[in-house]
């Protein structure tokens, strides 16, 4: 992941985090990844949670009784994090500064679960790290990751206005953009097999009328997918 990402978000991440509180779309976000987690994580002892952000995933893990680490390259995320972790007296949970993917990662131990939202876009080295979650996960273990959706309207428009204006601005640090075949075939490589496929993040009002027209493929911003490890 490029440094100016990292940078960005970690003198952005209080604010970042507050999105979850008032966002229409961070509270769906929400909502689709903690149900997805509940019914993925029956049995699950330990996890990791890869690009843990502001810690909202690692907390809802924990909180779950798994023992929990969130690794993330942003300084301020990572003192966020511990910041609430001493304030909610927690002990479950721990974080890591760490870009992804690691340099070395062979002293891990092995998980049931990773979790990854929104991250694996702005990775250069993609398919190390796709091979890096498999190495981290024990046989049958659940690999979850949300990334831009390539087949909603709205990301064909982002990418229209990219192309011809460089707006929005962040998509110039956005590499990896799939539509679910090819995210399917990309995992599949690196001995994932999908579980679920979901989209999400249709608020807005192009969202709206690509829902009604083409369904919640079209309308939805993100995917959201569920691998196992074989």
């Amino acid at each position: 992941m490029e440094a100016t990402v990292v940078e960005s978000l970690s003198k952005n991440a209080g604010s970042f985090n507050e999105r979850y509180a008032h966002d229409p779309n961070f509270i769906q976000r929400y909502n689709v990844w903690t149900n997805t987690i509940d019914r993925f994580s029956g049995g699950v002892k330990s996890a990791y949670d890869m690009g843990c952000g502001g810690g909202v995933l690692s907390f809802y893990l924990a909180s779950k009784h798994i023992q929990t680490t969130g690794f993330d390259g942003a300084e301020g995320m990572i003192s966020l994090c511990n910041r609430q972790k001493n304030e909610r007296n927690i002990s479950n949970v721990d974080f890591r500064l760490a870009m992804l993917p690691f340099e070395n990662h062979s002293a891990l131990p092995k998980v049931e679960l990773i979790v990854s939202s929104s991250v694996i876009e702005y990775i250069d080295e993609i398919d190390q790290t796709i091979q890096m979650f498999s190495e981290l996960l024990k046989p049958n273990g659940k690999l979850i990751v949300s990334f831009p959706n390539k087949d909603s309207v709205y990301r064909k428009i982002e990418m229209n206005l990219f192309r011809l204006f460089r707006k929005p601005a962040y998509f110039r640090f956005v590499k990896n953009i799939w539509t679910k075949e090819e995210a399917e075939t990309k995992f599949g490589k690196h001995s994932f097999r999908l579980s679920e496929c979901t989209y999400f993040s249709d608020r807005s009002f192009i969202s709206g009328v690509a829902g009604i027209v083409g369904g919640s493929k079209r309308a939805g911003n993100l995917t959201l997918m569920v691998f196992e490890k074989l």
